[in-house]
């Protein structure tokens, strides 16, 4: 491939010639006005060419381009993971992590076992093989077949567990992501739940670095929707989410409210929450950084159900303005569904109906609603707060 503009045919062929000479007499010849600085520069840093033309047909679609190996590639790449050469295996992972994004390809791979045939592969002291094996596990478990088949055998359970304790951050954290996207799947979440996951990683929280706890709280928060909620509080799970509360990383406090919230909506967590006050830290946190409002006011709603939290609330006169005030927010509507519930909680106390008749009374009836969900929740908080004692009397009276 020659470049016009640089006359490298020319140069080839009239070697004797100087290449500088010949690149100023074709310049006056054409009476060209632009001059390339490169074109004093060797002859090598001449050559390389940095836009090459590849022609292609018009019809070509990349895309669907013919792979290596053909329908072959997946079971020569299963065999050569085999290999005693690190270099070997190294490249037969890269390409069959680029040969997994296709599905085709990963559902053959599934069916012909290449989870299966990882495990052996794993244990070598190479810290970038592990890394790309994880990889692999990663790009397998985006289906549900692969979560299934992976679950489903207790040699990569086991493998999984050594995984989040491996001595290699980066190591721990490709494993946290594969475990985080295994345990999506509710299936392979109750999989994950009966072999006993979640205290292990209760235990890597306090431990590893804030970007691997963190993805370990959302896999935490897919294990307790069930029954992995009272696991979680029996193993020490709503003390150790109270105290992230107060970590420096925003994510950690994002997924800590996140399993705060699965576990305050059982009686069990009503109760703990009641107990360590956490109506106060999250009234705290309301008025701190606008990313954690969704989160916080999500787990103010079942803290706000018992009649003792109804009462405490009542004490904390901050809590219903600020939550008035977050009402407002008509560009978040996920913020304003939950505010307008645990203040429609709040206000069955008479002490909060009060306040909220006597000085947020028109706040809530210009509060905007976009969505139908919101005008409905907005209409029982107006009936909840604008309710008199005495109209039951007057009906219980008419009706004697």
């Amino acid at each position: 491939m020659f470049c016009q503009q640089k006359n490298s045919y020319l140069q080839t062929v009239h070697g004797q010639v100087n290449p500088r000479l010949l690149n100023r007499c074709i310049v006056r010849a054409r009476k060209q006005k632009l001059e390339d600085i490169l074109d004093v520069s060797p002859g090598l840093n001449r050559l390389a060419s940095h836009q090459p033309s590849i022609p292609t047909e018009n019809d070509f679609d990349p895309t669907k381009r013919t792979l290596p190996f053909g329908r072959s590639g997946i079971p020569i790449l299963r065999r050569d993971l085999q290999q005693p050469d690190v270099i070997m295996v190294l490249r037969t992972l890269s390409t069959m992590n680029d040969l997994l994004k296709n599905p085709e390809k990963a559902y053959e791979a599934i069916r012909l076992r290449v989870q299966d045939r990882l495990i052996t592969v794993i244990p070598r002291e190479e810290q970038f093989v592990r890394e790309r094996c994880c990889l692999s596990y990663q790009l397998l478990s985006a289906y549900a077949d692969g979560k299934r088949a992976m679950v489903a055998n207790p040699d990569i359970v086991q493998l999984f567990l050594r995984l989040i304790k491996d001595e290699k951050p980066e190591v721990r954290l490709k494993a946290a992501h594969c475990l985080e996207r295994i345990s999506s799947f509710w299936m392979t979440a109750d999989g994950l739940v009966e072999a006993g996951f979640i205290k292990p990683l209760m235990d890597r929280i306090g431990v590893d670095e804030p970007e691997v706890s963190s993805v370990h709280l959302y896999t935490l928060a897919h294990l307790m929707y069930g029954n992995g909620k009272y696991i979680g509080m029996e193993a020490g799970a709503f003390d150790l989410m109270v105290r992230l509360l107060d970590a420096l990383d925003l994510e950690v406090r994002k997924g800590a409210l996140r399993c705060l919230m699965l576990m305050t909506s059982t009686d069990l967590g009503k109760q703990m929450a009641a107990k360590c006050n956490l109506l106060v830290i999250l009234a705290r946190i309301l008025h701190e950084d606008e990313s954690l409002y969704v989160d916080a006011a999500s787990v103010l709603i079942y803290c706000t159900m018992l009649v003792q939290a109804k009462a405490a609330s009542a004490k904390m006169k901050m809590i219903p303005t600020r939550l008035v005030r977050l009402c407002k927010n008509h560009l978040n509507p996920d913020l304003q569904l939950f505010c307008l519930k645990a203040l429609t909680n709040i206000s069955e106390h008479p002490d909060v109906r009060q306040l909220m008749k006597k000085k947020h009374l028109g706040r809530l009836k210009r509060i905007p609603v976009s969505t139908d969900l919101l005008k409905k929740h907005k209409n029982i908080l107006l009936r909840v707060v604008t309710w008199d004692p005495s109209d039951l009397v007057c009906t219980f009276g008419n009706q004697d």
